[in-house]
């Protein structure tokens, strides 16, 4: 009796041990996800006979975007928008028009985008963007093509990062 006890014990410490480490992590990215937004991202995928699809990847991008601007040094929320949702003019927008994300004729994931922003102090058109990864065709391991399209939308993220630094509208924009 006394071993099914003992385990139990040492099974609910570990249990809240695990609970206290998860609640301390994510108290970093608490100010992302409750604080005020302070951009808003429009992701704007081509036309396919699959909306569901679509919509998965333009979700799926978003995130891209909202993970790379915050490595980055973004600080604040960034809601992404879908089509239904209405643009607050006070707040930032990013609108992202995804041209290609797919596998490329050599074998490689190919991510192409225009982006533009726009705020309460201006628009610019931000240009083209490209990036490029090589696509990992592990057996039974999708997770390494995924790895390989996040690595190409990464790629051509992190030089739209840098173009929206050298803007300064979004310094310039409400911290609302």
């Amino acid at each position: 009796m006394k071993t099914p006890t003992l385990v139990s014990w040492f099974l609910a410490a570990g249990l809240l041990l695990a609970a206290t480490g998860c609640t301390s992590a994510n108290s970093s990215g608490v100010a992302h996800r409750n604080g005020p937004v302070r951009l808003q991202v429009a992701v704007v995928v081509p036309a396919s006979m699959n909306m569901i699809r679509d919509d998965d990847v333009a979700d799926s991008f978003g995130q891209s975007v909202r993970a790379t601007l915050h490595a980055h040094g973004f600080k604040g929320r960034i809601k992404l928008l879908d089509e239904t949702d209405a643009t607050n003019p006070d707040l930032p927008l990013l609108e992202v028009n995804l041209t290609q994300w797919q596998v490329d004729p050599s074998g490689n994931v190919s991510c192409t985008f225009g982006a533009t922003l726009r705020t309460p102090a201006g628009e610019k058109g931000l240009g083209l963007f490209t990036g490029n990864a090589l696509l990992v065709w592990a057996p039974r391991n999708s997770n390494a093509r995924i790895d390989s399209f996040e690595g190409a939308a990464h790629d051509a993220l992190d030089n739209l990062a840098d173009r929206i630094e050298q803007t300064g509208l979004l310094a310039k924009a409400p911290a609302m």
